[in-house]
């Protein structure tokens, strides 16, 4: 199963800075499986499907997606080519947070790219914690349980790396992060205080 992580971050006196702040992970393994809707011209079909596309769409064909007759609610992620930006424009109401974006890889003059960043791309953001009113969490996707150690180990580097990147500068690297909940399907698995382990790392 899919191993969710919530990373408990120490924002104290830095509350308004770290509130809603959001980014984007890029993983080296897929965590999820997503339905990508890929849209690209007609000769590069077989490369979006062979990518991980579970649709490709010809550019003159966006009005299905008006019409209703591609319903969007079943795809997870809408990705494109560059030279089909602006035709997806005309949809965009309709597509809203699935609208391909460059900030977020889903555009790409090569679509098996965008492909790959839509399965690789995890979005998360802060959100206010329940237990502290300067403390907040990111809950996100991280690995698979099936997943090799090496793998797991890189996830969880790339995502304190994420989060420093955000780190005011009166804190440091091995005190922001409060502490790590991981779950899977809802259910605790394990609980790890980050600031406890570097403390006995120092004195080890």
């Amino acid at each position: 199963g899919v191993v969710n992580a919530t990373f408990v971050i120490n924002a104290t006196a830095n509350s308004k800075k770290m509130s809603k702040v959001r980014g984007i992970a890029t993983f080296s393994e897929k965590i999820r499986d997503l339905r990508v809707l890929a849209v690209c011209d007609s000769g590069a079909h077989g490369v979006a499907l062979e990518a991980g596309a579970t649709l490709c769409l010809d550019p003159t064909d966006i009005g299905k997606i008006s019409e209703g007759e591609i319903n969007i609610d079943e795809f997870e992620s809408v990705v494109c080519t560059t030279a089909c930006l602006k035709s997806l424009a005309k949809v965009a109401r309709v597509l809203r947070a699935k609208m391909p974006h460059q900030r977020k890889g889903t555009v790409n003059d090569n679509i098996g790219t965008a492909i790959r960043a839509s399965l690789l791309n995890v979005e998360w953001e802060t959100v206010d914690s329940q237990n502290h009113s300067d403390f907040f969490n990111i809950t996100l996707p991280l690995f698979k349980a099936n997943f090799p150690i090496t793998t797991i180990k890189d996830h969880v580097t790339t995502m304190f790396g994420e989060i420093q990147k955000y780190r005011p500068a009166k804190f440091k690297p091995e005190t922001f992060v409060e502490r790590v909940e991981l779950s899977i399907g809802g259910d605790n698995i394990m609980h790890l205080d980050i600031r406890e382990h570097n403390a006995s790392y120092k004195q080890d």
